[in-house]
């Protein structure tokens, strides 16, 4: 078993090719089709000029391009700067300086390039964010799990999301917890968060919400659904 984030994809693909590496609204994203892509995104790059250290920056939010470019760029041996979303154009001017980036990678650069079996993930974490690139992202990938990809936190996005496909993993920041235990139309997902393991709410916080047991606002272990 390799930890080489470059070849993680490829090893995975050889054993699981068909296995989803994502699901997402609208479609799917199986480990032999990374693979396939982040190799022709690595080719791509290797022939516009980019050598073994360069950094590339990659400003793309919870899509499945990210994976694509993300493991591309690796694979091409470049190092992966991940940017904000929200950055304005000036923003991301001084940090490609700073960094001495030599390419970005944004939604249209990648879009024309690019083109259920273990743990379900729920990835709304921002992958550009280290909690969501590596414990996740790379984690998700090394041991051949799916990502469930949310862009943006959104109650009904992420129960939806846990809903459609059966997640059951789900990592997130208090706040995230909170917005689900305080959802009004949190019962009508049929989804049943006592069942899930894992990390335990503050009692304060679960008293704020009818007293709910802490494990309901934990992620991770158990699926969601009945």
């Amino acid at each position: 078993m390799d930890f080489n984030l470059a070849v993680i994809p490829a090893e995975t693909a050889g054993s699981s090719p068909g296995r989803p590496v994502a699901v997402y609204a609208g479609g799917q994203m199986g480990y032999g089709e990374l693979d396939g892509m982040s190799d022709r995104l690595a080719t791509g790059l290797e022939r516009a000029g980019l050598r073994p250290g360069d950094v590339v920056g990659l400003q793309l939010p919870n899509i499945p391009q990210f994976l694509i470019a993300y493991f591309g760029i690796l694979n091409a041996g470049g190092a992966v700067m991940p940017l904000n979303v929200m950055l304005e154009a000036p923003e991301v001017a001084f940090q490609l300086r700073d960094s001495g980036a030599r390419f970005l990678l944004t939604f249209e650069a990648i879009l024309d390039d690019a083109a259920r079996g273990a743990d379900v993930v729920i990835t709304v974490l921002p992958l550009f964010h280290i909690f969501g690139m590596s414990p996740i992202l790379n984690v998700c990938v090394r041991f051949g799990c799916t990502t469930s990809l949310v862009p943006r936190f959104d109650p009904a996005a992420v129960l939806t999301a846990i809903q459609r496909d059966r997640a059951t993993i789900f990592d997130g920041v208090p706040a995230m917890f909170t917005g689900l235990l305080a959802y009004p139309a949190l019962a009508g997902y049929g989804v049943s968060p006592g069942n899930a393991r894992g990390k335990v709410v503050k009692d304060e916080l679960v008293r704020d919400h009818g007293g709910k047991d802490s494990r309901n606002a934990a992620g991770g272990g158990g699926p969601w659904n009945e």
